[in-house]
């Protein structure tokens, strides 16, 4: 059951409406309302059904269910007080350059959230950093299922570029002083037609050599990339067409140069990926989002062998 709450334009004073005041609302006054019940915000639908007893007043109405502590935090009139109906606004398609905004706005919170979680991290701990499929491994719950206790933190950041990593490497790497540190950045470098595996190859460089420098106590492990489904990404269609250029091939001779730059500088090499693979050596569809991420068991099938380097 709910109560009609007159809320005068303009004002933040709001005051019960008499009960019959609420039965002579007009029912020709059409509404819209969005509820937050018990702390769950409702949709406008369930906001319109779920209070049938209703008042129209003036230019907005608020209501409150009798067994609910929240009250209605917005409301707007569909139609006006003629009963004229409002042609509904038509969405609009988003355009590469919003989702383009929308992304790098999200890369920007997720490194300033990074950088207020680092004050309360402990330093000299093990650090995973890189881009998604850093950032969606699921550190915590595979290690609360082996038993394993050990500081770990992660701090991949979906999308991130080895350009990205340079430019952010003080919020991935250095505030944490890490005593490991697994880098599973770059696949994204290989997404364009126009990969310049050279450029690659020094940008990557230059990350270890940062942290050589800055951290020279620290062990580094640059990880081999995971393979990708081909077939899963063809299949995908429109979506799957931007990652095109991100073969298993380029992957392998991506893989070869990262091998060369942890050589050259003294860090580890590890392939952890046998566990991902099927017979022709892509990723196993089963474990696959989309031919790119996976599932849980898919980072099962690699985390023991990776934390034989973890944890030695």
């Amino acid at each position: 059951m709910c109560d009609g709450i007159h809320h005068d334009s303009g004002s933040i004073a709001a005051k019960r409406l008499p009960s019959e005041n609420i039965a002579r609302a007009s029912p020709a006054c059409g509404m819209g309302a969005a509820l937050v019940c018990g702390g769950r915000k409702k949709s406008l639908a369930d906001g319109v059904l779920g209070c049938v007893s209703a008042a129209c007043w003036n230019h907005g109405v608020l209501l409150r269910h009798r067994n609910m502590q929240h009250i209605v935090v917005s409301t707007y009139l569909l139609f006006n007080m003629s009963n004229r109906a409002e042609k509904p606004a038509i969405a609009k398609e988003p355009t590469d350059m919003d989702l383009k905004q929308y992304f790098a706005l999200e890369k920007r919170q997720k490194i300033e959230q990074f950088r207020r979680l680092n004050r309360f991290a402990k330093k000299g701990q093990i650090v995973f950093a890189g881009s998604s499929l850093a950032e969606q491994f699921p550190l915590n719950e595979l290690m609360l299922d082996r038993g394993i206790t050990t500081v770990m933190y992660n701090r991949g950041v979906g999308g991130f570029t080895t350009q990205e990593f340079v430019d952010n490497l003080d919020v991935l790497v250095l505030d944490l002083e890490p005593r490991k540190l697994f880098i599973n950045i770059g696949t994204n470098d290989l997404n364009g037609a126009d990969f310049d595996i050279d450029a690659f190859a020094s940008r990557y460089d230059g990350i270890v050599g940062a942290i050589q420098d800055a951290l020279p106590l620290t062990a580094i492990y640059m990880m081999a990339y995971y393979p990708v489904s081909e077939a899963m990404l063809a299949a995908n269609g429109s979506c799957g067409a931007g990652f095109a250029h991100r073969t298993n091939a380029r992957i392998d001779e991506a893989n070869v140069r990262v091998r060369a730059i942890a050589d050259a500088r003294g860090a580890g090499y590890i392939d952890v990926t046998a566990g991902l693979r099927d017979d022709a050596g892509a990723l196993k569809a089963e474990s696959s989002k989309e031919g790119l991420h996976f599932y849980a068991d898919g980072y099962a099938a690699i985390f023991d062998n990776l934390m034989r380097y973890a944890l030695d």
